[in-house]
């Protein structure tokens, strides 16, 4: 009995001066034993909040299986047993030498993220499975990538109209020009080319805030019409429109519905007034999504040409 009382203090010292070196970097470390499963605690902060762990117990995964209903997210009840359990865990000690897995825990109503670590002593005869809080580290770099995305998506908006600007239709085409080289069968798509009338003269006798106006307008008109389709200001007066899906299937119901309302703003020297052309894809004849930009880009000439004869 003194043998057994001494060896289970062994123990409890080997693990304490284990889990005092390791309290810096964690806040809950576990001392296993490989083959029955009971286990010492040592917890170097309140990190379950009101809830109760035991220091020692002779079942490890029975107990944590008997918590994870009790403290775990809901959404990650299921990964963090997966990851207990004792059979994954001593095939995953195998296969890598410290798995982890981040996960969340409810405190007072609140979420808070953790990572697990599991390990195993040199002489494989107990695992050492700790938990770190990386609540701060996981919002703060939430919040960072929150920050980034805004940033990228301003620098692809138009300050002007707010619609998308020349770096995201380069982008756009970019990416379709991929699918084009890909050498698959890609789905139909049309690019509208409009360019407003008449900027220059309205900047020049009325001034630049009023030229702002006009090209919101034109903006507004743009996205008024073509409800499913990105919207490109890629010039200070010139814009684009990517069909495809519904916008595509009505792309000429949708080009005359435009040129009727330009028709009615110029009879009515209403504004905008929008010169406007459009090219299909062609997949027989188009290598790249310029060649078609280009043929919409020569049809709207033609319309801004026309438009100035009925002037």
């Amino acid at each position: 009995a003194e043998s057994m009382r001494m060896e289970s203090h062994k123990k409890h010292v080997t693990f304490s001066r284990i889990a005092e070196s390791l309290a810096s970097n964690y806040d809950e470390i576990y001392y296993v034993d490989a083959v029955n499963s009971d286990y010492v605690s040592y917890e170097a902060n309140n990190l379950y909040g009101k809830l109760e762990i035991a220091s020692s117990g002779d079942d490890f995964y029975r107990e944590v299986m008997k918590n994870i209903p009790l403290i775990i997210h809901p959404n990650d009840r299921e990964r963090v047993s997966e990851f207990i359990d004792r059979d994954h865990m001593i095939s995953a000690l195998v296969s890598w030498k410290k798995p982890s897995i981040d996960y969340r825990i409810m405190v007072d109503g609140k979420s808070q993220y953790l990572r697990m670590i599991a390990r195993k002593t040199s002489d494989g005869a107990h695992f050492i499975i700790a938990v770190e809080n990386i609540d701060a580290e996981v919002r703060k770099e939430k919040q960072q990538l929150k920050e980034l995305n805004t940033e990228k998506e301003l620098a692809r908006r138009d300050e002007l109209t707010g619609m998308k600007n020349k770096t995201a239709y380069t982008e756009m085409e970019q990416a379709v020009q991929s699918e084009i080289e890909s050498g698959e069968k890609i789905q139909p798509f049309a690019i509208v080319v409009c360019d407003t009338n008449d900027l220059k003269k309205i900047n020049d006798t009325e001034g630049h805030i009023a030229g702002d106006e006009y090209i919101k307008a034109s903006a507004k008109l743009l996205c008024d019409t073509f409800v499913h389709s990105p919207v490109f200001r890629v010039g200070g007066d010139e814009f684009a429109v990517f069909l495809r899906g519904r916008d595509y299937t009505d792309r000429q119901d949708l080009m005359e519905r435009l040129r009727l309302q330009v028709r009615e703003n110029q009879r009515s020297s209403s504004v905008p007034v929008l010169a406007s052309g459009i090219a299909e894809y062609d997949a027989a004849s188009d290598r790249f999504v310029s060649e078609v930009f280009g043929k919409a880009d020569g049809a709207m000439y033609e319309e801004k040409q026309r438009l100035k004869g009925k002037k």
